[in-house]
């Protein structure tokens, strides 16, 4: 889960949102870090991701940089022993935080520089993620969605597929991007459910 522009405009919020606060430059792997708060760490907060929205004192990201999600064994039956691996970035749009009155207590940095980071090379370049998923408050048509994939690209190589989950404009939409990348954004309030299947043939042999 990630968050949206309306999530940073109270302090209240983001005190909450913090309380499973990750304290390292990127993140682990879910699973190897308990919440920073046991007792008052939110259900989610394992599984909370912003990439681009850090603690404005600390620097730290207000959930974490990246996680890895694992599953889907089948036991070594189609060549899939160790389950599906999908690394998960959340990004929020570019925002100028002071002028739409957001929280004080957070910094959005610009997507073209959080993509440039070291953790989010060090990520995207270790061996066995299986495909990639961003999950990003921004429109299918905003100029940070090709800066997003570009950088992946430019680490993972072609062929890994990257599947994009927009949002914020509240709009239904499908793009293909590239052979192996498209962009969903499955409107707004839950009206409507999005779904998205990838049918390369490696997909297929391994039966994700």
């Amino acid at each position: 889960v990630t968050l949206g522009n309306h999530d940073i405009y109270k302090n209240e919020t983001i005190r909450y949102l913090s309380t499973g606060e990750v304290e390292n430059e990127g993140a682990v792997d879910v699973g190897e870090k308990e919440n920073k708060d046991s007792d008052g760490g939110w259900t989610g907060a394992k599984y909370f991701v912003t990439s681009n929205v850090v603690n404005a004192t600390t620097g730290h990201p207000l959930g974490r940089r990246f996680l890895r999600l694992s599953g889907g064994s089948d036991g070594g039956e189609n060549g899939n022993s160790e389950g599906t691996t999908v690394l998960v970035f959340g990004f929020l749009l570019d925002i100028d935080v002071s002028a739409v009155g957001s929280s004080p207590l957070v910094r959005v940095e610009p997507v073209k520089e959080a993509v440039q980071s070291r953790w989010f090379h060090e990520a995207l370049s270790k061996d066995g993620n299986d495909a990639i998923l961003i999950l990003a408050h921004m429109g299918t048509d905003d100029p940070a969605i090709p800066v997003i994939l570009a950088a992946t690209r430019n680490v993972v190589g072609p062929n890994l597929p990257v599947q994009i989950l927009a949002g914020h404009t509240h709009m239904t939409r499908y793009e293909t991007l590239d052979p192996c990348a498209t962009v969903l954004e499955a409107g707004q309030y839950l009206e409507a459910i999005g779904r998205s299947e990838e049918h390369t043939s490696e997909l297929q042999s391994r039966q994700y």
